[in-house]
């Protein structure tokens, strides 16, 4: 029986920033925030913002995606509700740091993207909280809405996001996703479903495949849903179709058959042929 601890190990190495890129994207973030703090305070004159880098790079979970690329999102703060409709706060934001690159920025319906070509994206959010109800508020393009990801980073820490193990699962099934065409649920969701469903084993292989069966378990009794644990409680996997959830489920069935296959082989080099199909080049 081949041990594929290792391989998986080597893969997580593989599909983490490297420290030249952690350092890219420090120098980039330190920059940003520059820009959105002078404009807030020179041209608005209004109340600065602070920052909250969140999602998958807090809660160590990010991934470089196979066309090379990584998402950051940087939560800009408000503590007080900005004398402003959310969309006009967005598009300040967006004014602050539209030349930022070469690449250029997105206003998107719930951020601003800031486009470092074939390098990164830094995704903007912008929030108020509400010092009174302690509820933070998410600007869209259409309004205010609850969002507090703060709250669920919390979450995740406090339910064994602190296991190198459990993020190594995470960042497995990210990039097993992103291996796909197919439109599959967000790495917010996966990161839910393994943090509760998490079977710890000294074997990164075993602990995934355990885990796996676990989430599987899971949809046969609730469905392809994953419920937010902050504020608002809504479903993560929401944005699927119905269409979407049924192949996502399809192809974590075959995920699941062909580890149980690779694990109890006993040629090395096959199991990791047979598991190179689903996590890509970079599994070796």
């Amino acid at each position: 029986m081949p041990n594929l601890h290792n391989t998986f190990i080597n893969y997580n190495k593989l599909i983490s920033l490297s420290v030249a890129r952690q350092k890219r994207l420090t120098s980039a973030k330190q920059s940003v925030e520059t820009a959105i703090k002078l404009h807030f305070r020179n041209d608005l004159r209004i109340v600065v913002p602070s920052f909250y880098i969140q999602g998958s790079y807090k809660m160590k979970t990010m991934i470089v995606k196979k066309d090379n690329t990584y998402d950051v999102d940087l939560g800009v703060y408000f503590f007080n509700k900005p004398n402003m409709e959310p969309a006009s706060l967005q598009k300040n934001v967006l004014k602050a740091v539209k030349y930022k690159t070469i690449a250029g920025t997105t206003h998107k319906e719930k951020c601003i993207r800031i486009n470092y070509q074939g390098e990164f994206n830094i995704d903007l959010p912008v929030y108020y909280l509400d010092k009174n109800t302690n509820i933070s508020y998410l600007a869209t393009k259409h309004g205010w809405e609850i969002s507090d990801p703060k709250e669920l980073v919390e979450w995740y820490f406090e339910n064994g996001g602190e296991t190198p193990q459990l993020r190594r699962i995470i960042k497995y099934l990210k990039a097993w996703c992103d291996n796909h065409k197919n439109k599959f649920p967000s790495g917010i969701s996966l990161s839910v479903w393994v943090t509760n469903k998490y079977s710890a084993h000294k074997r990164d292989d075993i602990a995934l495949y355990n885990t796996l069966l676990g989430i599987k378990r899971y949809f046969f009794w609730n469905g392809v849903e994953c419920e937010n644990p902050a504020p608002p409680h809504d479903d993560l996997a929401g944005r699927l179709t119905s269409s979407q959830r049924s192949r996502f489920k399809s192809e974590l069935k075959v995920l699941i058959e062909d580890l149980d296959e690779a694990i109890e082989m006993k040629n090395l080099p096959n199991s990791i042929r047979i598991l190179r199909k689903h996590f890509g080049k970079r599994f070796i």
